[in-house]
């Protein structure tokens, strides 16, 4: 179980990503009817960010009406993947973590998988 300022944490990084979100103005959606779109892979999956903290990086992704068993999460040095049975989503961090410390929470339709930075100073040594 998680500390209590570790969920203190998660919910200023969800209140934070909850902002950004409300900063974008809806699409008109009548405004594409007539223009082809590019299909990719990513456009299937959900609503993903990374916020980086001095010492901890938190990733969220929203996805609405799971349970956390649903989520399969991989970790390498600088790189996350989520899979469920729908979707996969792979998010390369650039920045170094600790693979084995990290935590997860999923709440209000939001995975929150939280990782230790590993600094230069702290990988020497």
């Amino acid at each position: 179980m998680s500390e209590p300022e570790d969920i203190d944490e998660v919910l200023h990084d969800l209140h934070r990503f909850a902002e950004r979100r409300s900063e974008y103005t809806p699409l008109d959606k009548g405004a594409f009817v007539d223009i082809r779109q590019i299909e990719t892979e990513d456009d299937s999956g959900p609503e993903d960010e990374l916020i980086l903290g001095d010492e901890y990086v938190t990733y969220l992704v929203f996805a609405e009406e799971r349970q956390i068993s649903d989520f399969s999460i991989s970790t390498e040095d600088d790189y996350i993947e989520v899979k469920t049975d729908d979707f996969t989503v792979k998010r390369e961090l650039r920045i170094r973590i600790d693979p084995e410390e990290s935590s997860t929470t999923y709440a209000n339709g939001v995975l929150s998988v939280k990782l230790k930075r590993i600094r230069e100073r702290d990988a020497v040594g």
